[in-house]
């Protein structure tokens, strides 16, 4: 019992550090007199406005991201997720799109699911999340084409007119890189049953069998409108 208290206090301690730690490299940068000033300047009816919408709308993901692990077949408190969430956020400051292997990271620790399975449910959502801002972008460009064109002109004319001058370069590019792809899914399948003995052949199937699993649970995600909302 006292070896158990002493290791989760430890992980305790580790977290934090790894919170503290964050915190410090995202803020480091920052003159905090100048930080200081603005708030005691801030008009604080709009920041709690604003502090209040950006937490329902941190609750909503981390119920929409249980929705996800609940197809998985596991239980997980609001409670953790929405922390996960959060340290996410923490983290990103930090480290550019860190945050999701962080909370992907924490909450397998915490809640003891696959740590694969969890980043697949994360692939889901971007997925999902690229769709929907795909379908807007299209609606934009289909009601505000003329103006978009404008924009394109003045800002990106002479780019576009340097694209199209080096269009052979280009197209033999994606031409190499196409063939680079092709040829080396032709290996992996020509000597699939040599990388079958491979040692590190089992681990890597595994780990790529749970992300599969979990970017196949908003397919089978029973509650889709409550996700959709």
């Amino acid at each position: 019992m006292l070896k158990k208290r002493i290791i989760s206090v430890v992980e305790y301690l580790f977290f934090l550090g790894i919170g503290i730690l964050l915190l410090w490299l995202s803020v480091r940068k920052l003159d905090l007199t100048a930080v200081w000033n603005d708030i005691l300047e801030a008009r604080y009816s709009w920041l709690f406005l604003a502090l209040f919408f950006a937490l329902v709308s941190h609750i909503f993901r981390a119920l929409r991201w249980n929705l996800l692990i609940n197809t998985l077949g596991y239980k997980t408190r609001l409670s953790s997720t929405f922390f996960a969430v959060m340290f996410g956020y923490l983290a990103n400051t930090a480290v550019p799109r860190m945050g999701e292997l962080a909370r992907c990271g924490l909450l397998s620790k915490k809640e003891k699911i696959p740590f694969n399975a969890l980043f697949g449910t994360v692939i889901s959502e971007r997925i999902f999340d690229l769709i929907v801002l795909a379908a807007l972008i299209f609606f934009v460009v289909i009601f505000q084409l003329d103006l978009l064109g404008d924009f394109l002109n003045r800002n990106f004319g002479p780019l576009l007119q340097s694209m199209f001058s080096y269009r052979y370069s280009i197209l033999i590019l994606v031409l190499i890189v196409l063939a680079t792809l092709g040829s080396i899914m032709y290996l992996v399948w020509a000597y699939r049953e040599k990388i079958k003995k491979l040692k590190f052949y089992e681990p890597v199937r595994k780990f790529l069998d749970g992300l599969w699993t979990g970017i196949k649970t908003i397919k089978k995600m029973k509650q889709k409108s409550l996700f959709l909302f």
